[in-house]
């Protein structure tokens, strides 16, 4: 989606959209592709596969010291 169509969907102005996916693309959690004049932005999914894989194995760890 584009910086406009997803501030659609939030109370938040264009440019303070613009800047906080800037932001997000920064950190490597959204991926920006440039299509004439607009930017598409979606979600990185990979980043978002590791902090998971990240979460779950914190918690087996724990889990198995438990034992």
């Amino acid at each position: 989606m584009s910086a406009g169509e997803l501030g659609k969907h939030f109370d938040i102005s264009g440019p303070s959209m613009s800047h906080h996916l800037s932001k997000l693309k920064a950190a490597d959690l959204v991926i920006a592709n440039r299509r004439g004049q607009s930017i598409l932005y979606s979600i990185n999914t990979s980043i978002f596969d590791d902090a998971a894989q990240f979460v779950i194995s914190f918690f087996q760890e724990k889990k198995e010291t438990k034992k």
